[in-house]
């Protein structure tokens, strides 16, 4: 039987791990928007119905590319995370228990998803993969 286990942590970062951070939500987000911009136009263009893999892929082609190499600035997991939040999105939406996926906005709520190999905790100190503690 699998287990899952969520920490959610609150965190008080210096000026230069809020810029950190910052960058971690503004490329999450320019993840999440572009993939659902890309996902959007496929169906009405194609009638074609994209799934995680195909957005992971294009995700990886984007990160190649030179337009988007900047994108390797932030920890990898991080944008798999949102790609991963994204289909789920979907799932959910078909399974009509949600509503249609939203662009993400640059202020209000901001977060990220990490898996355990994101991140660590060493005393009372939160290591984020990229940033540091």
């Amino acid at each position: 039987m699998k287990e899952t286990t969520a920490i959610r942590q609150r965190i008080y970062p210096s000026e230069v791990q809020k810029k950190w951070l910052a960058l971690f939500f503004g490329h999450c987000r320019f993840v999440w928007n572009t993939l659902l911009e890309w996902r959007d136009r496929e169906y009405k263009e194609h009638k074609k119905s994209i799934g995680y893999l195909e957005s992971s892929r294009k995700l990886t082609e984007m990160k190649k590319g030179e337009e988007y190499s900047w994108l390797s600035q932030v920890s990898s997991i991080v944008l798999q995370q949102t790609t991963r939040m994204l289909d789920i999105s979907f799932q959910r939406f078909f399974k009509k228990q949600a509503q249609y996926p939203k662009f993400k906005r640059k202020h209000g709520k901001q977060a990220f998803r990490l898996t355990r190999n994101g991140f660590s905790l060493k005393g009372d100190k939160l290591y984020i993969a990229k940033i540091g503690s």
